[in-house]
């Protein structure tokens, strides 16, 4: 009897560690959404869409898996939160973009509230501020 409860107990407890790594495969509420180079970039895409934007305004739409925008990609893993301006930072992940390069991008979230991105191995960024 003592066994089949014990297995029952790792079982469940199995179940829900699956269920909680499943559920943080995604990007966290706090960066899904757009995110735009400027206020101007962010009011375009506020008032009339991305399709209004011109070539040298950069934007990302984030989703629980994706991105879209000035890069694409998928949602690749959570990472340790990295060191911004020589702050830490809220978060970092990883997204493996769409296009032919297949490069990995970090994400990271300053505590200020600015998004960056980065190419892994490369050390220029692109910052974002979030459009309200």
């Amino acid at each position: 009897m003592r066994r089949s409860i014990s297995l029952r107990v790792g079982i469940v407890v199995l179940l829900l560690t699956a269920r909680e790594s499943i559920a943080q495969d995604k990007f966290p509420g706090r960066l899904q959404g757009f995110w735009g180079d400027s206020k101007e970039t962010c009011n375009v895409l506020r008032t009339k869409g991305p399709a209004y934007l011109r070539k040298d305004q950069l934007w990302l739409k984030i989703s629980p898996t994706d991105v879209l925008g000035s890069t694409l990609g998928r949602f690749l893993r959570e990472t340790p939160a990295r060191m911004v301006n020589r702050d830490p930072a809220a978060f970092s992940f990883e997204i493996q973009t769409l296009d032919e390069r297949r490069d990995t991008v970090d994400l990271t979230l300053s505590i200020d509230g600015h998004l960056y991105e980065t190419i892994v191995g490369f050390r220029a960024s692109q910052i974002y501020q979030r459009c309200n």
